[in-house]
């Protein structure tokens, strides 16, 4: 059942489905905040936003082809909002009742992000980002810790502002 109240007003046929969530793809973009909206380092996930991704890696460890596709899609699709970014270091490293393996594949997620379009990320991000993944080298996990030593391995290649990393004190 789609939740956009515009959405709603439509009839069935006439609503344009995500195929991955079953909902409109408003509800998941009214959720990513622009770039201005991201507050520094005490960036908190919309709820529904939150779940909505969740629920997108979980489908995409999915053995079925055609969902995998439409995942990759969506993906596509969310890079284009910087706070989504937030959203997979936030899974990786403030979630430690989800399941390792969704943990970790938003990790890797966000790693490919940092590769393909760190240049293009918000300071804020970028900020958030590195913030987290000191926090995260503790992480009980041996798959979480090797997931964020990528994380931190890549962004360090990167060499955007590598010097200036945020402060462990």
């Amino acid at each position: 059942m789609c939740l956009c109240v515009r959405e709603r007003e439509k009839g069935p046929s006439e609503r344009k489905k995500n195929p991955v969530f079953g909902l409109c793809t408003h509800i998941l973009y009214t959720h990513l905040r622009s770039p201005a909206r991201i507050p520094k380092m005490n960036w908190q996930p919309e709820e529904a936003g939150l779940a909505q991704i969740l629920q997108l890696l979980r489908e995409s460890q999915s053995p079925d082809t055609a969902t995998q596709r439409a995942v990759q899609q969506k993906l596509e699709e969310l890079n284009r909002f910087p706070d989504f970014n937030s959203y997979l270091i936030y899974v990786l490293t403030k979630m430690p009742h989800e399941d390792e393996a969704t943990r970790s594949l938003s990790g890797l997620i966000l790693k490919n992000n940092v590769k393909a379009h760190f240049g293009n990320f918000p300071p804020e991000v970028t900020d958030f980002i590195r913030s987290e993944c000191l926090s995260a080298v503790g992480d009980p996990s041996p798959l979480i810790r090797a997931t964020v030593g990528i994380l931190i391995t890549t962004i360090a290649a990167k060499g955007r502002h590598a010097a200036s990393t945020v402060d462990l004190e």
